[in-house]
């Protein structure tokens, strides 16, 4: 009779310790499932924000292109005009030679 209360003792005690470890099992798994939304929801944010940026930069470079063209036709409108003004220049100054 002994050994079998020694044996009930025992499986009682072990059975304790398995609830013990399921519990802190439970724990630890609610824990992870915590981390991982953290994680996800971090890596979400930041995505969103490069992609924000991302939307920023193209929409500054589509609002700075037109006047980009337009300071390109000037500077080719500049450039026609200078080489038309050293021409007739270069023709003056001949004719005052002659």
């Amino acid at each position: 009779m002994l050994k079998f209360k020694l044996a009930k003792t025992n499986i009682d005690a072990w059975n304790k310790q398995i609830e013990d470890l399921k519990t802190k099992i439970r724990l630890e798994d609610s824990k992870k499932n915590d981390l991982a939304d953290t994680a996800e929801k971090a890596t979400k944010t930041q995505i969103e924000e490069e992609a924000k940026r991302g939307i920023q930069y193209v929409a500054s470079s589509e609002t700075i292109d037109p006047d980009i063209k337009a300071l390109t036709e000037s500077n080719n409108i500049l450039d026609t005009k200078l080489i038309y003004i050293k021409g007739l220049y270069n023709k003056l100054k001949t004719n005052l030679r002659v």
